[in-house]
């Protein structure tokens, strides 16, 4: 991941730089990353939350605190004693190289100028559910960082949203503000504002993302 992090910093190719046959094949390669991204997040979401993951048809028995930090099931067993430990640090670093990797993809995308534009890489009928799967991210990590980075992204893709010419992309972060209010009612009342809750880090990530001349 870090080689597609650094690649995308500082990379940028249009669809007008591109032969049909290159921009087929540059577009399977962006979506396939995207989804790779949003997978990894999807993956890491399930160790940094109580959401339990499915692994080879069984459910496994991690749970979190509620900083995101795993809660060692193994007692007093020395073999258990750095496990918490060791899945912290190992799912945070794939978090955050996985985090700048979305953030800098997502810099260099654009947006289809209409629902029949194909001249981007990304369509106009993914727009929708790449806001869902980066709201389910702040709703489910229990990590500071790994908050940070999805609502880094988030905020980014909101701003590309309301800087659009599209109405129809210009109400999403409206709509994504209106989920994560309804979030409100359905959270622990007591826990709900805490710095590693998604729900805070998701409002100030869409009112960021206002365009300065709105």
């Amino acid at each position: 991941m870090s080689f597609f992090k650094n690649l995308f910093s500082s990379f940028k190719i249009s669809h007008k730089d591109l032969n049909p046959n290159q921009f087929i094949e540059w577009k399977a390669f962006f979506n396939d990353l995207l989804q790779m991204c949003l997978e990894i997040s999807n993956v890491c979401s399930g160790l940094l939350s109580n959401n339990r993951l499915e692994m080879d048809g069984s459910a496994g028995d991690l749970s979190v605190d509620c900083r995101g930090h795993p809660i060692n099931a193994g007692g007093n067993d020395e073999a258990y004693a750095d496990y918490d430990n060791l899945i912290l640090v190992g799912v945070w670093l794939a978090v955050k190289e996985n985090g700048l990797t979305l953030f800098n993809l997502l810099r260099w995308l654009e947006l289809p100028t209409d629902e029949a534009d194909d001249t981007k890489f990304i369509h106009d009928n993914d727009i929708q559910s790449l806001c869902e799967s980066l709201l389910a991210m702040l709703f489910n990590f229990r990590h500071r960082g790994a908050i940070e980075k999805a609502a880094d992204s988030f905020s980014l893709l909101s701003n590309k949203l309301l800087c659009s010419n599209q109405v129809k992309y210009q109400k999403i972060p409206g709509e994504m503000l209106h989920k994560a209010l309804e979030r409100i009612t359905q959270e622990n009342h007591s826990t709900i504002l805490r710095r590693s809750a998604g729900i805070p880090p998701t409002i100030l990530a869409i009112l960021r993302a206002e365009p300065l001349s709105a």
